[in-house]
């Protein structure tokens, strides 16, 4: 269920042309390569610092100047 609330926000975005900071691809990742989702989420879908961490990191892209 939750990929599937992922996929449309990401058709959402595409459908719309906004910006989308996509913390769950950043979550993937990180998961892929460290294989450990206990270290960004503190509860069932709240994150720890280093979940914070690869959101704001995704949201900053936003307003850094390019």
């Amino acid at each position: 269920q939750l990929c599937q609330h992922r996929d449309m926000i990401r058709r959402l975005a595409d459908t719309y042309s906004v910006g989308l900071a996509d913390s769950f691809s950043q979550f993937e990742q990180y998961c892929t390569s460290e294989d450990k989702l206990t270290h960004l989420l503190s509860h069932q879908n709240h994150p720890t610092q280093k979940g914070h961490q690869l959101v704001a990191e995704e949201l900053s892209k936003y307003f850094l100047a390019r």
